[in-house]
């Protein structure tokens, strides 16, 4: 039976959590030994931490995420967790570290952050196609094909002044698009843009805006500040 290694036991360590869509990607990667980035160490900040970034390295795999990172102070004080070598069956075989410290990593750019937020929203509000088998079909009346959301019948539907509900994924760009425009909307300003019902878009709304309850823009909706596309200095 091997021994257990404990030589590294004075040896401090990082809890680093990262954001979900980089974890997702860096669990993609074809093999080890990939360059996943750069460190800068800057100076001391106010609460005594260091000023520390990661900018991710130019491969296929960062595509669509952001590319420069913060290193925040996780908050979390008493950490009692250590991280271990496992052999090839997965058994502890000795210890790499004592976790002393949890980092939290956060992108910079807020601009990169608003994209991103837009995008999950976006595939999580889309319809999850269900497979239903059958086993006999006995005749094939009634049949009627489902309608596709085409560019040519959403076209149709504008021409012809109708307010049928378009899909949400549909409807919820061309507010996005909106705001991109203007900051501030009415609320029939935006069914008169979007060609939709008072109510759709007032539920949609209710998603991702607020309303202004005072000052020059009272009774306006403008996007929830998750959604907004602000730029912010980077931290080298």
């Amino acid at each position: 039976m091997t021994s257990f290694d404990s030589k590294a036991l004075n040896r401090r360590v990082w809890l680093v959590k990262l954001p979900k869509s980089l974890a997702e990607k860096w669990n993609t990667l074809p093999q080890n030994n990939v360059e996943l980035g750069t460190l800068r160490f800057g100076d001391t900040k106010m609460d005594g931490s260091q000023d520390i970034s990661l900018t991710l390295s130019n491969i296929p795999q960062h595509e669509g995420i952001p590319k420069e990172f913060s290193f925040e102070n996780g908050g979390r004080k008493d950490i009692n967790m250590h991280v271990l070598r496992l052999d090839d069956q997965g058994n502890p075989i000795g210890i790499q570290g004592v976790i002393d410290r949890e980092i939290v990593l956060k992108p910079s750019r807020t601009q990169d952050v608003a994209s991103i937020l837009k995008r999950e929203t976006l595939e999580a509000m889309k319809p999850k196609r269900k497979i239903v088998e059958v086993d006999v079909v006995k005749d094939k009346v009634g049949f009627v094909k489902p309608i596709a959301y085409t560019q040519d019948y959403l076209n149709k539907q504008l021409q012809e002044g109708k307010r049928d509900r378009l899909p949400k994924e549909h409807v919820l760009n061309q507010l996005f698009k909106a705001f991109e425009k203007h900051p501030y909307w009415a609320l029939k300003d935006l069914v008169r843009t979007t060609n939709q019902p008072v109510t759709y878009i007032k539920e949609l709304l209710n998603e991702i805006c607020v309303i202004n309850s005072r000052g020059p823009y009272k009774n306006l909706y403008q996007l929830r500040q998750d959604f907004t596309q602000r730029t912010s200095m980077d931290i080298d």
